[in-house]
This record gives structure tokens, sequence and C-alpha cells, in this order.
């Protein structure tokens, strides 16, 4: 018995005197990380930020090439950019994402003012881990920001010069990144505020602000208009439509409202069709309690953050910014709502630095029950991931170097699809959709539709003119070209089908007059 009170009184432990613990568990954290990610085959959203990193011809480069058409602001761009210096290799990708989020769990569990078990909880939790820490994308990057502000927020020590750069740097890694620096910034603004009142008659009250939140106002607002600048492409395309502000009405936001349920509580089933295809599987079937714990958690969300008072405000500012995004421009999936949840735990945080000695125990109560959701749809996702083939790109790839037929001719589409595979493989292919010869695709609308004819078409135009055999790469059966002399033979088909249509079929084509390997 003393020994369990003991265990319990660790795990309950709020304040950390000494390193061992973050340091420890970060490490077991990184291996299991690693472990993911050797299980996790990486798809065309994580494999196009790390190609465009590799091709691009430095740094300003990124800022202002074919990166503008992806709809996302340049830093995870360049991070990026600095482990392609140690390797070319997809390998790569999966270290910088294991980096970023090996030190944004070492800030937590060193310096999140929360019990131990929460900070553990959180580091289980699938949009945490998931969605951030196996999905090599640029939304683990935001977290990191999000941490590194809250570990150096300080009431009576502002410091919001060095804040405005990190909210800066926040502002650059996406759109959510954007709107929540432009809501942290306004925890900052109480801090740079001083009120004095004169004890005699008459009553005065004197406001002052401190000078440097000027500059760190300039310097935000820098920030955000160069990731505005740098992330609106010059025309819309499937990648970042235009906006609708039209769709901004009462059953559009009551949508985004059952949204937040489901990031909170997320219940996700363990059988592969279910889990990929459909995030409100089990929510739909219970439209009900889904309304009842909507309602709930709008008004508990904001009411657990007060005091400040502030902090219900800027929550609420922060979720309604989102869910207009959301609603007038890209509905995405979780790892896009999981901004909200990023969101909450930031202001949780601040609450508690404001006010240490208050229990905070609403909060600590929803962390605490959000956190028992999350782990049951964590092990559904890292099960299915390490069973499910994710992307079938890792697999065409290596079939292609394990023949020796990288050097071929390569034609391929759709594109949006087959750059899983030359992402992987390191070699440029030949477009149907458009002239261009890349080893990804740039997405602006300035393309024709995907057709399977005219994809076999060009390659029988490459291997005409190269007299060479041509290998073709799609993401689904390819006809037979209708020249008899021109020789059409499949080579390979994955394992079985992933949840993102990155499934191939590799065919080689050629003619009796033209060369073989």
């Amino acid at each position: 018995m003393k020994s369990l009170r003991a265990a319990w009184r660790a795990l309950a432990r709020e304040q950390e005197t000494s390193a061992t613990f973050s340091v420890v568990v970060v490490c077991l954290y990184m291996v299991f990380l690693v472990w993911a990610h050797v299980h996790h085959e990486a798809w065309r959203d994580e494999i196009h930020p790390w190609i465009i990193a590799k091709r691009a011809q430095g740094f300003w480069d990124i800022a202002t090439g074919d990166r503008i058409y992806d709809g996302h602001p340049p830093l995870w761009y360049w991070y990026l950019r600095l482990w392609t210096w140690i390797t070319h290799r997809p390998w790569g990708l999966h270290a910088a994402n294991i980096a970023v989020m090996g030190a944004a769990a070492l800030l937590l569990l060193r310096f999140g003012p929360f019990a131990r078990v929460l900070k553990l909880g959180l580091l289980a939790s699938y949009q945490v881990t998931f969605e951030y820490g196996v999905v090599s994308r640029n939304y683990g990057l935001g977290l990191l920001l999000v941490m590194v502000f809250c570990v150096r927020f300080h009431p009576l020590r502002p410091r919001l010069l060095g804040q405005a750069v990190v909210l800066g740097l926040l502002g650059l890694s996406s759109v959510y990144g954007l709107l929540m620096a432009a809501c942290l910034f306004l925890t900052l603004v109480p801090l740079a505020m001083r009120i004095g009142r004169a004890s005699v008659a008459p009553v005065t009250i004197d406001l002052t602000l401190n000078p440097r939140l000027l500059g760190a106002a300039l310097l935000l607002m820098t920030a955000t208009a160069f990731s505005l600048y740098t992330t609106t492409p010059p025309d819309p395309n499937p990648a970042s439509p235009g906006w609708n502000f039209a769709a901004l009405d009462g059953p559009a936001l009551g949508s985004a409202a059952r949204r937040l349920v489901i990031t909170f509580f997320p219940v996700r089933y363990f059988d592969g069709p279910r889990y990929w295809g459909n995030v409100w599987a089990f929510w739909g079937d219970h439209q009900t309690v889904l309304s009842v714990a909507t309602v709930a958690l709008l008004l508990l969300l904001p009411l657990s953050l007060a005091p400040p008072w502030t902090s219900p405000s800027i929550f609420l500012l922060g979720a309604g910014l989102m869910a207009i995004v959301q609603i007038s421009r890209y509905t995405g999936g979780p790892r896009h709502w999981g901004h909200w949840l990023i969101l909450y735990l930031a202001l949780c945080w601040i609450s508690r630095r404001l006010y240490p000695r208050r229990r905070h125990l609403l909060s600590s109560v929803i962390l605490a029950v959000a956190i028992l959701f999350q782990f049951e749809s964590l092990l559904a996702a890292v099960g299915r991931d390490r069973v499910d083939l994710f992307s079938g790109g890792p697999e065409a790839a290596a079939f292609i170097e394990k023949h020796g037929l990288q050097d071929l001719p390569l034609v391929a589409g759709p594109e949006d699809s087959v750059i899983s595979v030359f992402g992987h493989l390191g070699r440029v292919f030949i477009s149907a959709e458009s002239e261009e010869v890349n080893e990804t695709m740039v997405f602006h609308g300035r393309r024709r539709p995907f057709d399977e004819t005219a994809l076999v078409a060009r390659a029988v135009e490459v291997g005409s003119a190269r007299h060479s055999a041509v290998l073709l790469v799609s993401n689904r059966a390819l006809p037979a070209p209708a020249d008899p002399g021109i020789k059409f033979e499949e080579l390979f088909r994955n394992s079985q089908d992933g949840p993102h249509g990155e499934n191939f079929v590799i065919y080689r084509l050629w003619a009796d007059t033209w060369r073989k390997p």
C-alpha cells in the first residue's frame, strides 16, 4: 500500500526539480517514435515538402519558388533543407520529425505545470504522438514553437521581443500556427500594462504600456505579412482552394462544433476500413450523445481556463477563427483540427503560470478525460499503421531499385499520387498532365486532367524518341497501347491497398526496334 501511495505521489508531482525524469521519458518516447516511423510509409503530403527542400536552389528559392503553390508558409521546408545537408534519402524526413517531437516532449515534461500523469498522458495521445509525431508534417514544428512560447512565458518577466520572435516563427509554420500566434500574443498584452491609481482625491487612473510591446507587435505583424505573402498561391488549385465565406451558416458552424468534440474525444475502430475511411464512425452512430457533448464542451472549455478571464475569450476567438478557415477554405482532417487542442493546452499552461496556487481542477479533469479517449485512438492508429500499407510508394520504389530499372525513362501519373514513389526513388518522372519533368508536382491549376490513355500515349512517344524501353507508374491499371507492335508488360503491384489511393502498378513498355534491358 505504501508503495502504491508513493507511486501515485510521484505521478501526481507537478514541479520537476531534476531533469532525470524528463530525460528518461523522452528517451523512451523517441525509441517508440523510431519504431513507429519504421512501420510508417511516408505518403505524398509528407514526402512532397522533403522533395521541395532537397531540390531547391537555396532558402530564398524555397520562399519564392515552387513551394508558393502548396498553401503553406516556408518554415517547415527551411527546416527540412537543413536535414538535406545530412542526407537526401527519405529517412532524413523521419529523423527531422522525430527530432522536433523529442524536443517538444522534453519541454513539456521538464517545464509543463501539469501533474506528471497528465504529461505522460499527453505524450500518449493520438493528436500529439500520431498526427504530429508519426505523420511528418509541418504541424509538429508548430507544436514545438507553442511549447517554447509557454516555457518562456513569465508573468513578471514577459520578454516581449523574444516572445514575438517565437510567435513570428510559429506563424511561419502553418496557417493554424499563424492563428495561434495572433491569439497567444494577446496573452502578453496584460503583462505589458501597468495600471496605477491615485490614493487621494481627485482619483485618477494611470495606464502605461511597456514600449517594447509596440516593437513586439511590429515584429509579429512583419512575420504575419511574410507568412501570408508566401502562403497565398498565385492561382487557385486543389491544394489551396479559394475562400467561400458564403458557406458560413448555422449547419456549418454546428458541424465545426461537433468536430471539436471529435478532436478532444476521438474514438476510432481498430479494423482497417472503418479506421482510415471515417473519423466520424463512432460518433456518427451516437448523434444524441454527440450533441450533448458538444454543448457541454463549448461551455466547459472556456470556463476551465478562468482565471484569467482573458483566456476564455482568447480560446473562443482562436477556436472561432480556426472554424472559419475550415468552413470557408479547407475542412481538413484530424491533424488540422488538433490545433484546437494545442491552443487549449497552451492557455491551460499560461493560466497555471499566472495563478500557480490555484488547483485548476476543471481543466485537469477535461485533460484527463480527453487523454483516455486519445490513448484509445493512438492504439488504433499505431496498430493499423503497423499492419496496413499507409503508402505503397516506398514498396514500389524499392522494387524499381532492386531490379535496376531506375535509369529507364520514367513516365507516371496521376502526379498527386505517384510523387510518393519518386520521392523515395530519388528520380524525376515525365508527366502526361503537364510539360514538367520533376521529382514531385507543382500544385498549380495549369494542368490537364489525368487520363490513362494519354499517359500510355505519352510513354510511347518518349520511348519512340529515345529508342528505349519506358517504365510506367500509376495508381491504377492502364490500357495496352493501341499499336500492336508495342509490347506492354506488367511488372509490379503493391502487396496491399493503402488508405490514400497510393497503390501502384508498374509497367514496362517497349518495341522490338527499341533497346530493352
